[in-house]
């Protein structure tokens, strides 16, 4: 759909506004529904947005290189966004590469967020996304180098490919109960991330989703967890401990390779349980030298 625009009085609160680095204001009319402005000076300039509250959806696209962009893509000065509760769409690319962004509060109204929507927002230092929001693109968070924090709600389908990738502050995330896979190289190069706790309604931990985080320690995975994949875990030098309920029934190839520091399984099952658990042999000689405990909790 295009852009539509109304002519209601300039003064209604309910329109939104670019502002720029001069000061200079540029407005976004109220009627609005799909935002992606034709800026009226260069968009590194913008240093606050204030969106309509008839905005629906935030602009964004993929194109055939696998390259976002977005309505404000590369807004290298924006600071503060003003999302209205209308807004049920971030768009791929949306935000991407917006440096000085530091702090954002979404929308309960939100439920879809795109491909790269947040990437490269190197000062970001928190996001708590919205109960309600389903689907979140890959990579929406990745390479945000001051993300301290993350609340991701049982509302989401997945933690998708690379959501999180290289977020090297990334300190604590929650993952909420209803969450049914954490995908590919979601956690990938998280080497501040220090402890995890997975629910059980995750169904499959992706290949390489938390390759080197090179300082976690503990991981904890709730019952109902079945498969986690190749090199899940590879590289985490200082894991020490793993709790693993019984219900998982695969341990693909270098899921626990270069765990140097493993010395501790926590195993949801018996020891005739343990014998179901089908360990792929390569690359994961650490979990097998590691001592098992049963029956834990």
């Amino acid at each position: 759909a295009e852009i539509k625009e109304t002519k209601n009085n300039r003064n209604t609160p309910k329109e939104g506004k670019i502002i720029y680095a001069d000061g200079s204001e540029q407005i976004i009319e109220y009627g609005t529904v799909r935002v992606n402005p034709r800026f009226e000076k260069d968009r590194k300039e913008v240093v606050s947005v204030i969106l309509p509250e008839s905005t629906a959806v935030i602009y964004g696209e993929v194109n055939e290189r696998n390259q976002s962009t977005g309505a404000f893509t590369s807004c290298t000065a924006l600071e503060s966004v003003t999302i209205p509760g209308s807004v049920v769409e971030i768009g791929d690319g949306a935000f991407a590469s917006c440096y000085l962004l530091q702090n954002l509060t979404l929308p309960e109204s939100i439920v879809k967020i795109g491909f790269q929507a947040f990437g490269n927002c190197t000062s970001l230092e928190r996001i708590t996304l919205p109960e309600g929001v389903v689907e979140i693109g890959g990579e929406a968070f990745s390479c945000c180098n001051m993300l301290g924090s993350a609340d991701v709600p049982g509302s989401a389908e997945a933690i998708s490919t690379c959501m999180f990738a290289n977020c090297i502050s990334l300190k604590t995330v929650n993952i909420g109960e209803g969450v049914t896979s954490i995908n590919d190289c979601a956690f990938s190069g998280c080497i501040s991330l220090k402890s995890v706790s997975i629910p059980g309604s995750v169904a499959k931990i992706g290949e390489k989703a938390f390759e080197n985080c090179k300082t976690l320690k503990t991981v904890r995975i709730a019952n109902g967890t079945k498969e986690i994949d190749a090199s899940a875990f590879i590289n985490c030098s200082s894991l020490e401990s793993i709790y693993i309920p019984a219900s998982v029934k695969v341990i693909k190839a270098n899921a626990f390779s270069g765990c140097r520091s493993l010395k501790e399984i926590h195993y949801g099952g018996s020891a005739i349980a343990r014998m179901f658990l089908k360990v792929e042999a390569e690359g994961n000689e650490a979990f097998k030298k590691a001592k098992m405990h049963y029956n834990s909790k």
